[in-house]
């Protein structure tokens, strides 16, 4: 015979809280490892971050701006500007470099501290929900659940409740008792870890954000094909020689600025009339219209300078500089750079920032400007971001379920008590566990509600 229930029945339990008198003999330690722990210290320590960190947005649009982290510096333009007692407490709060500041710096050590000992406190039971089995002994465990099945029949039911299990992908693990055999199936059960990789994550991106505040190495460096970026090797401990940089031009289009016959006129695109004709509007060194002007006498790159920049600056496509990576005097690497395509060595990026066109060596090769960076966080920021990605998907997108069994043998019959529970998707788990009672159930014998 097989009786289930599948209805949601309302539970009630008494709990009983935590006396007072109970909560005050914990010890001090205890408590600040309870407060640190909690989500409303984090939320509120999140809130004030956040205020704060919009607060330091705006900061410059009502104190004066400060060029440099020296107190020295910072307390000598706050003292022009406003004077004693005002500058005192600027240069304290240092808020010509908030960021950087010990206030802020303290508040995100302390959100630290809040999810890591959020982590600590939890890694013991997120473990045993992952990796733990737990079983139902007590008949009263299965009758109180919303899902829950009575089911009576011959020896094989018990093969038959570890084939159905098994099948509607649950990892089952049994556990032998004097009285009966016990049954644990999980489904998803990493899903339980999602919470807890999602603050290791944060932790992880909060040290990546101090090291770069704290620890970004910039420079702009320059060279000639021919010319070594850094005086010696101990900048970086290796150097980078540029061997050549080319500059490339898009195509010709309308409203570029170009220069016509050689040089001799400067002008703009007005009209693309076919790939190889365009009407150009002559600027210089008198103004005037060309129409069906063949492109032969049109170049988008125009040698003349006017003013400090260069007209063509918009016509320039992209920066491209050869470089080789040398290492206690040995070649160990050429690499082709661009715009977003740098150099990586050693920890060091070698981006292409721009150019210099009034430095040129003797083939008119203009000097590239190259941006060496270096910042430890990086590879923080990286994982970070991964962990809390992998965290919430987790989360978000598996449904932790359990199947608990009891298996045992009274007056000659197999009688198997089945219960489950899911974290999320009711509808659908309810489904779920009635195919598994169904496979179960023998075929002969019908379920009574």
């Amino acid at each position: 015979m097989t009786h289930t229930n599948s209805q949601s029945t309302e539970k009630q339990s008494a709990r009983k809280q935590p006396s007072q008198k109970a909560t005050s003999t914990k010890d001090p330690i205890s408590r600040l490892w309870d407060n640190l722990k909690s989500m409303k210290f984090a939320i509120i320590l999140l809130l004030i971050i956040t205020a704060l960190t919009v607060i330091n947005l705006f900061a410059n649009e009502f104190i004066v701006p400060v060029n440099g982290s020296q107190p020295g510096l910072a307390y000598s333009v706050y003292n022009q500007a406003y004077g004693e007692p005002r500058a005192t407490i600027l240069t304290l709060m240092q808020m010509n470099a908030p960021y950087n500041s010990w206030w802020y710096t303290g508040l995100l050590g302390l959100l630290s501290l809040s999810l890591l000992v959020c982590v600590i406190d939890r890694s013991t039971l997120v473990w045993k929900l992952v990796t733990g089995s737990r079983f139902l002994a007590a008949e009263s465990q299965y009758d109180g659940n919303d899902h829950h099945a009575n089911i009576s029949g011959d020896a094989s039911l018990k093969d038959k409740t570890l084939e159905a299990i098994t099948k509607a992908g649950f990892s089952v693990n049994t556990k032998e008792t004097s009285k009966a055999t016990l049954v644990h199936g999980r489904r998803a059960a990493i899903a339980h870890a999602g919470s807890w990789i999602v603050h290791v994550g944060f932790i992880v991106l909060i040290i990546g954000g101090a090291l770069i505040a704290r620890g970004e190495y910039r420079q702009n460096v320059h060279g000639l094909p021919g010319d070594m970026l850094a005086p010696d090797d101990s900048w970086w401990g290796f150097n980078v020689r540029v061997d050549d940089f080319t500059i490339e031009y898009a195509d010709l289009k309308e409203g570029q600025y170009v220069q016509v016959d050689g040089g001799e006129h400067v002008g703009r695109i007005d009209e693309m009339v076919t790939d190889s004709t365009a009407n150009v509007e002559i600027l210089w060194p008198t103004r005037g219209f060309e129409e069906n002007m063949g492109t032969d006498r049109i170049e988008n790159r125009i040698d003349r300078r006017f003013g400090q920049g260069r007209l063509d600056q918009g016509n320039i496509s992209d920066y491209i500089a050869d470089l080789t990576v040398i290492e206690d005097g040995q070649e160990v690497m050429k690499k082709r750079i661009e715009v977003n395509a740098p150099l990586r060595y050693m920890g060091y990026r070698f981006y292409q920032s721009s150019f210099n066109d009034t430095q040129t060596d003797a083939n008119g090769t203009w000097t590239t400007v190259i941006e060496a960076r270096r910042d430890s966080g990086s590879p923080f920021i990286w994982t970070g971001i991964i962990l809390v990605s992998l965290g919430l998907m987790l989360a978000l997108y598996l449904t932790p379920r359990e199947i608990f069994a009891r298996i045992e043998v009274v007056d000659n019959k197999t009688r198997v008590l089945i219960t489950g529970k899911s974290k999320g998707r009711p509808t659908e788990f309810e489904q779920q566990f009635q195919n598994i009672v169904k496979h179960i159930q023998p075929s002969n014998m019908e379920s009574a509600a």
